[in-house]
């Protein structure tokens, strides 16, 4: 289902963006363009982001063994550093391509 109608942006293209580690508005306007034309799917956008979010906690909290200290220094999973890269046209340099 389409939650950005401007930008052309489905449910599916947000829990992709969250998956990969956004976990703010911020990110997803700036990666997928949500809620940066008329605004009228931000809070249909941000009840989708709280809603994954959250699951992703539950998940996350069932699921761990590790100590919250260790939880802490976890690594920046690859997808999200290439959602990084390609949201923000950086090239393999570093220089904005």
């Amino acid at each position: 289902m389409y939650i950005c109608i401007c930008k052309a942006v489905s449910d599916k293209a947000i829990r992709q963006e969250i998956a990969a580690g956004a976990s703010s508005m911020r990110e997803l306007r700036q990666c997928l363009g949500v809620g940066s034309q008329c605004g009228q799917c931000v809070p249909a956008a941000q009840q989708l982001l709280s809603k994954e979010l959250s699951r992703e906690l539950v998940c996350t909290s069932a699921s761990s063994t590790r100590t919250e200290t260790s939880t802490k220094v976890s690594a920046v999973p690859q997808a999200h550093l290439n959602s990084i890269i390609a949201c923000r046209n950086i090239s393999c340099d570093g220089q904005a391509a």
